[in-house]
């Protein structure tokens, strides 16, 4: 027997990329973050995406504009973990290093910005 969910169908709008507010190539304007074991936890666990639904905006609030705007200030924070979060192995050590996409994997371990040794 097949129970069936009632579930309102799903209509896209629109869809947008939303960016950081700015961002400097060179790093001048990054913020370190520092991460706790509970991050760490985190860190090990599958990638989940996340999606946003939002009813459809009443013209007079225009409140995606102002959640998109202010999703862009944030991001400003966030945006250097807009890499791939890769495990090395280095001797009996793991790191966790964050390789932006247009950058190889680190080998050498001058080059790694280590967040945990992990056993």
């Amino acid at each position: 027997k097949t129970t069936r969910n009632k579930m309102a169908d799903v209509v896209v709008i629109s869809e947008t990329i939303v960016r950081p507010d700015s961002y400097e190539e060179d790093g001048s304007d990054r913020v370190k973050i520092h991460v706790t074991q509970f991050d760490l936890m985190l860190l090990r666990s599958n990638y989940t995406q996340r999606g946003f639904f939002y009813p459809q905006p009443d013209p007079e609030t225009h409140i995606i504009f102002r959640l998109k705007s202010s999703f862009s200030l944030v991001l400003k924070f966030f945006y250097s973990f807009a890499g791939c979060l890769v495990k090395i192995e280095l001797h009996r050590f793991s790191s966790i290093a964050i390789v932006q996409p247009n950058q190889t994997k680190p080998t050498n371990p001058n080059q790694i910005s280590r967040l945990s040794n992990l056993t």
